[in-house]
């Protein structure tokens, strides 16, 4: 549809050829709705209710209908982060009853005194907080089809840039504080469009996004299942009509992350490390879909189901067959397991940009299924180098592409073959060390009763101690230390077992590499990479360490496709009838990451909950 014509829908009340209901004001904004909230719309973890399925005399549904139904509402929303949360209030404010299935305890039920919010909360809990939105839609159109080399069709990008440069005027609406939006610039300046773009950080960060969202969502008394992971959508075989989902309540947890000391069950070298494996399967992500355990309830979506249940950031089988850069850790929300791909897949839908993440690199440890943040070290006197102990780019380049740094770790020595810079390791010194935490803690911002992370430690001893952070006397002890040490790389995609590395470095190359970066500090100018003069402080004091990093960030992007009205498509490009998307499955960042979810959540939850609540209902 022409950028133009999808404006002139909207303002006429018309989302991309879907009417929208009463309640929606010219720009989808809401109005004043009063509503009768029946008993068993309030967010509960074990209630259901049943309903019998009527239908006038002429129609005959498939025999995969369920006759009765243990929940029911106009729009059922699959996952309760910022994605769910703005899906269900649209729609809800467009006229729609919603319920909300979420797959994790709410927080009261795990014993979290006071909590700020009732549960989920999914990534956008953990974000930074940063809206970046099209400030120019037309620039920042461009810009998306460009860096996603033509895979996300322009109509897509267009509806996404005009929305999108709504998104301050939404978030005031809904009060919702943030800062002033300002203009910037995209991380790819020289792509066109790359100056189309503004920026505002959300008041109290990602937390204070998810707890005003989840604030409008209880203020609505919009039921949320928690602990009710979806398993499958249940569609009307002859229309290909999404009619609702099937899922289970109270499912017991699975186990959670332990550190293993299993035997090695096989073994080989390549290049600069030797691969292991070991028979231990390693963490498994807490309240994955079940196979077993738990109710069985099935839920009717009277007009559409949403999906917005996340990636697939710890679903180690998807990340090995589609990731460039594997294996990859992340610290985002570790309930994020890709249970959208197969649903969505059983349905026939199409997948697009699996093999895009919003990544950089981060250091992961097997005790905790979340890794920690990294962004580059205030201190300085620190350097990253690949396996064999070489530089390979100026390291403070990595603030400037915090989404996109990932792709300089997909350089494969093609004699092995492996991966060169996986993982890659920060090497630094007592000074560096003594001068704060050589990471940040942005996993300690997942509740240690999900399954969270401790904070790093500000002088990094306690990491030492565990043996995270590598340590030697000289540089020579530093890489002996190196290539003794058990390095645990993640799990086998199709057995589970635990996957160990251990690394053959150079001493002589890394020795070399410090030397001439050490003499770049002096002459104050790095003449292989470029390195800021500022930055360049020289790694001399022993003890000298060194902490392996692995690709890695907040999210995945891949899964279904998605068309400018927020509609999953099937492999021929056609709307699955009554099933809509929203969030980082299926994101619209394709090849590279625009690093720009919290703004594109509003845009397409706009989309999706006002499409999904205009429709006519399947059922009288």
């Amino acid at each position: 549809m022409p950028r133009r014509q999808f404006l002139t829908g909207l303002g006429a009340g018309i989302v991309a050829g879907a009417v929208i209901g009463a309640g929606v004001g010219a720009l989808g904004f809401p109005q004043t709705i009063t509503k009768n909230i029946t008993s068993t719309q309030t967010q509960t973890e074990t209630e259901t209710q049943t309903e019998t399925t009527t239908q006038s005399a002429s129609a005959v549904l498939p025999s995969n209908i369920p006759t009765t139904w243990n929940q029911t509402a106009d729009v059922v929303v699959i996952g309760y982060g910022g994605a769910g949360a703005v899906s269900a209030i649209t729609a809800y404010d467009a006229g729609a009853s919603v319920i909300i299935l979420e797959k994790t305890p709410s927080l009261a039920s795990l014993g979290v005194s006071n909590p700020t919010i009732s549960g989920g909360g999914g990534n956008t809990q953990m974000d930074a907080g940063n809206a970046v939105f099209p400030m120019v839609p037309d620039e920042a159109a461009q810009y998306l089809y460009a860096a996603a080399l033509g895979t996300t069709p322009m109509d897509v990008c267009q509806a996404w840039a005009e929305m999108g440069s709504q998104n301050p005027t939404w978030l005031d609406t809904y009060g919702i504080a943030h800062s002033a939006p300002s203009a910037t610039t995209a991380e790819f300046p020289n792509l066109p469009g790359a100056g189309g773009f503004g920026a505002m950080s959300i008041t109290g960060g990602g937390a204070g996004f998810f707890q005003a969202l989840d604030g409008l969502v209880q203020k609505r008394k919009i039921p949320v299942l928690f602990n009710t992971p979806a398993t499958s959508l249940i569609q009307n075989q002859t229309t290909g009509e999404i009619y609702g989902v099937n899922a289970v309540q109270n499912p017991a947890p699975l186990v959670s992350p332990t550190l293993s000391s299993s035997t090695t069950s096989s073994s080989s070298t390549t290049g600069s490390s030797t691969t292991s494996t070991t028979t231990s399967a390693g963490y498994t992500a807490l309240w994955s879909p079940p196979t077993s355990g738990g109710t069985p309830i099935t839920v009717r979506a009277n007009k559409a189901v949403i999906l917005a249940c996340g990636g697939f950031e710890y679903n180690n089988k998807l990340m090995a067959n589609f990731l460039k850069g594997y294996p990859a850790h992340f610290y985002g929300w570790a309930y994020n397991t890709g249970d959208g791909i197969p649903m969505a897949q059983k349905v026939g839908a199409d997948l697009w940009h699996m093999n895009v993440m919003s990544a950089r690199m981060v250091p992961w440890f097997p005790e905790y299924p979340v890794a920690y943040s990294t962004t580059a070290p205030s201190q300085h006197g620190w350097i990253y180098v690949d396996k064999t102990g070489n530089r390979y780019a100026d390291e403070t380049e990595l603030s400037t592409y915090s989404h996109n740094w990932w792709l300089k770790l997909s350089e494969v020595d093609l004699t092995v073959p492996d991966y060169v810079r996986i993982p890659s390791f920060i090497i630094f010194d007592q000074t560096c060390c003594n001068a704060g935490a050589i990471t940040s803690t942005s996993s300690a911002k997942l509740p240690t009763a999900l399954g969270g992370a401790p904070a790093w430690s500000s002088n990094n001893s306690v990491e030492i101690s565990k043996g995270w952070i590598i340590q030697g006397s000289t540089i020579a002890a530093l890489v002996a230390a190196i290539n003794n040490a058990t390095i645990v790389s993640g799990y086998d995609p199709t057995t589970g077992a635990q996957v160990t590395l251990q690394m053959n470095m150079s001493a002589t190359n890394l020795e070399t590499t410090l030397n001439n970066y050490n003499g770049y500090c002096t002459a104050g100018v790095d003449a292989q990479f470029g390195r800021p003069a500022s930055t360049l402080v020289p790694i001399v004091t022993p003890p000298f360490y060194a902490m392996p990093l692995w690709p890695g960030g907040p999210n995945t992007l891949g899964g279904p496709r998605r068309s400018a009205n927020a509609e999953v498509l099937d492999t021929n490009g056609n709307p699955i009838p009554r099933l809509y998307l929203n969030g980082e499955l299926g994101a619209i960042d394709g090849w590279t990451s625009l690093g720009q979810n919290n703004g594109a959540l509003v845009v397409f939850g706009r989309i999706s909950g006002t499409n999904a609540a205009a429709l006519t209902p399947w059922i009288s």
